[in-house]
């Protein structure tokens, strides 16, 4: 990036926040912490006051930008939750206890020079259902202390100022912000597949039985090739051995822990397997499992396909299982299977009713298709789904703990408005010696609770377009036109 255009960028991102909210920021946190040699410099011609990035100190200090002024009011890497959570693969508990004791180690040296600690947040990372407990739970700590400042940075800053002598300048004083008040129109969101709307605005969600939780398990029944269809030449034998112990073994005894307490699952299904694997299919048919398309192996994307080759996808997967299974194919998963853009339309043109590779959300959403179809999102997971205990390595009962937090926020929350959680499986996961235990108890927990409606995506998707489609339709449409 040149340095006109880090100052346009830099121009770009104040004036967005400006007119979105009315006010003009005065710090800033660069994108994965990152900065040329240029941008404190840029930073402060453009009125910013202080920076995070510099996670090199404890307390605030002056930086020396060629004009203006810059702080440094660092983010240390420990104290975010992407860096030490996600890349630096720390268990939530782990986390949770770092922080609290990160605090403990500030708050006894704050007692001779103060200290600063700041935590780094993402929503979609520490506001999961199954992680919140733990923000909760470390500022529950910090805040029972007397002595603690719960400031804002450039409150912080203003602070540091005056005690330092420093004379306070107006970040941007020839800036001229909106009325105060006054918001800019919402930008559309790409790829204009569905609205936004915070989830405390919407229109009550009631579940049959005035259930506060509709839950359903999603095993991911797979199929690997031993030569995958990109790589003919290249036998994949760790994934073909790791999905056929998921078929040869796995499934049979997470089988038995669903059967035991009466699940009947929605599945995430490879096609092919119901070809190659006659007794899994029987004993899915036994059970009366309801199916959702996952691609025809895991190993075949369908992302080069044509518009006329997905549309006789579509109609191959969903005359494949009612043939083989009774059932007709309602949604989808993607996964390895892949996506085009066209993928949401032509399932609606199939006939289909919902797709769960979005993961946008806690509740049904409609999904725009170009068809005008009643068409809808039900939430699946990327957190309650056992493939991370493998990604992760994580141990099977901290799988558990996970699921009964995740149960836990999504069970208080679904007192005042209805709420999905689903459990995603593995069978060459959670089907080991050592992992089954841990679904039966999680579902023991679970199902013990009075107000879960226990389904299956395509009931979701059934009930949901039957009973609340039309309705929150129109109040998108409200909404949308108020904002």
């Amino acid at each position: 990036m040149s340095e006109d255009e880090e100052r346009q960028y830099i121009r770009a991102a104040i004036a967005a926040v400006e007119q979105a909210t009315g006010t003009r920021p005065v710090g800033w946190s660069g994108p994965d912490f990152q900065e040329t040699p240029r941008t404190p410099d840029l930073l402060a011609a453009e009125g910013i006051r202080y920076v995070c990035d510099w996670g090199n100190d404890e307390q605030p200090y002056k930086m020396t930008p060629k004009t203006g002024e810059l702080y440094s009011l660092g983010v240390n890497a420990y104290l975010d939750d992407n860096y030490i959570h996600l890349h630096g693969r720390r268990t939530i508990n782990e986390v949770n206890r770092l922080w609290r004791e990160w605090f403990d180690g500030l708050y006894a040296d704050g007692a001779t020079t103060g200290r600063v600690m700041v935590l780094h947040l993402h929503p979609w990372i520490m506001g999961q259902p199954w992680r919140i407990r733990h923000l909760d739970e470390v500022l529950g700590h910090i805040t029972a202390h007397a002595g603690v400042w719960k400031a804002t940075g450039s409150a912080i800053i203003d602070w540091f100022t005056v005690q330092s002598g420093e004379p306070r300048r107006r970040a941007g004083a020839d800036a001229s912000p909106p009325p105060a008040g006054v918001r800019s129109r919402p930008l559309a969101l790409p790829p204009g597949r569905f609205a936004y709307a915070p989830i405390t605005e919407r229109p009550v969600l009631r579940w049959p039985g005035n259930a506060r939780v509709a839950f359903w398990v999603a095993p991911n029944m797979e199929f690997f090739e031993y030569l995958p269809e990109s790589r003919p030449t290249q036998p994949d034998i760790p994934h073909y051995a790791r999905m056929d112990y998921g078929n040869r073994v796995g499934f049979w005894r997470m089988l038995d822990v669903l059967n035991t307490h009466k699940v009947r699952a929605c599945c995430c299904l490879n096609l092919e397997l119901l070809d190659h694997f006659p007794e899994i299919t029987d004993a899915m048919i036994a059970a009366d499992w309801d199916y959702m398309a996952h691609g025809l192996y895991n190993s075949r994307p369908i992302y080069a396909y044509t518009e006329e080759q997905e549309r006789a996808y579509w109609q191959d997967c969903i005359t494949h299982v009612q043939a083989m299974t009774g059932k007709r194919l309602k949604g989808r998963l993607g996964g390895g299977a892949g996506y085009t853009v066209r993928t949401d339309d032509l399932m609606a043109e199939a006939g289909c009713l919902y797709h769960t590779s979005w993961i946008i959300d806690d509740q049904p959403w409609p999904i725009n298709v170009r068809g005008g179809q009643k068409f809808i999102y039900v939430p699946y997971t990327g957190q309650t789904n056992d493939a991370g205990m493998l990604a992760w390595n994580r141990e099977a009962d901290y799988f558990q703990q996970m699921i009964k937090d995740q149960f836990d926020t999504l069970y208080r929350e679904g007192a005042d408005n209805g709420r999905v959680m689903c459990l995603s499986l593995h069978p060459h996961n959670i089907g080991r010696p050592h992992a089954a235990k841990h679904l039966d108890e999680a579902l023991r927990y679970i199902l013990g609770h009075d107000g879960v409606w226990l389904t299956t995506a395509d009931d979701i998707a059934e009930y949901y377009i039957a009973h609340y489609y039309d309705q929150v339709s129109a109040w998108i449409a409200a909404h949308t036109a108020q904002h």
